[in-house]
């Protein structure tokens, strides 16, 4: 059945990126870089963004300013994570 296909499947990958893990050294600091690449704008930026542009004409003024707030908050944050784990990883490359 295809439920059994999807969990050999899913199965499979799981075994795979756990190898992967294991065998690539610094690996969290390779997520930790991609999460501050792409979990930050997609979860906090890209919607408050959509929001503003699909409901500017009929918000509050100071919603809007909220948001420009919240996205300047967001993206410092961002950035400091993305600097943190580049740290890291140089620290760590540079104890080998």
């Amino acid at each position: 059945s295809r439920f059994i296909a999807s969990l050999k499947k899913l199965t499979i990958l799981f075994a795979l990126a756990t190898l992967v893990a294991i065998y690539i050294p610094f690996f969290g600091d390779l997520t930790a870089i991609t999460g501050a690449l792409a979990t930050t704008p997609m979860s906090f930026i890209y919607p408050v963004v959509f929001w503003n542009q699909k409901h500017k004409a009929d918000a509050p003024k100071w919603r809007i300013r909220f948001h420009y707030v919240f996205i300047a908050v967001w993206v410092t944050l961002g950035v400091l994570a993305l600097v943190g784990a580049i740290w890291s990883l140089i620290n760590k490359l540079g104890n080998e």
